[in-house]
């Protein structure tokens, strides 16, 4: 109660959330969801590039900068950000989170439908296999540029590679020079 009465900062008002700030809001929280549902559909075509997890990264931190960048911006263009702390808090978070989920499989997408067309062939040695807990999905690892990545392969070709056996794989360069497996053999 002391703290209450002799306080030293200004008491916050209630500030009512104009129609801007609600479609802000409800904008960022969609494309949030929509970028979940993205990054599923795009998750094995990214498991499947060439340094892939980098990549990965790299587009998540793109994505966090380009999230505070427009956070900053709308804060600093709009007054009713600057009258609450509670609606620009949950500005930068949802700009933060909604452009971290969206770029990566945005970048992935991008790198993949807009790759040269010409695929060359590439021979890689199988390190080790691999299948997740439930078995519903198979993996080979080869080494690359002296790191071993992870490819998530069919079923078929999992069974018929065995450690040490040389491969090919088909790979394609990305618009974003990322190179991507298009098939296996």
């Amino acid at each position: 109660m002391y703290s209450d009465i002799f306080s030293s900062k200004p008491p916050t008002y209630y500030v009512p959330p104009t129609r801007g700030v609600k479609v802000m809001h409800y904008t960022l929280l969609a494309s949030f969801f929509l970028g979940i549902v993205f990054l599923a559909e795009e998750i094995d075509s990214l498991d499947n590039t060439i340094n892939g997890l980098s990549f990965f990264f790299i587009s998540v931190l793109t994505g966090i900068i380009s999230g505070l960048v427009f956070a900053l911006l709308v804060d600093f263009l709009s007054p009713v950000y600057k009258l609450s702390r509670d609606f620009s808090k949950a500005l930068y978070l949802g700009s933060v989170m909604a452009f971290g989920i969206m770029i990566p499989p945005s970048a992935c997408f991008i790198n993949r439908y807009w790759a040269a067309s010409d695929t060359k062939p590439v021979h890689f040695k199988i390190s080790r296999k691999d299948t997740d807990s439930k078995h519903s999905s198979f993996f080979v690892f080869v080494t690359v540029d002296h790191d071993d990545q992870r490819f998530t392969v069919p079923r078929g070709y999992y069974e018929r590679m065995t450690v040490g056996m040389v491969t090919t794989f088909y790979i394609k360069h990305g618009a974003l020079s990322y190179d991507f497996v298009m098939r296996f053999e």
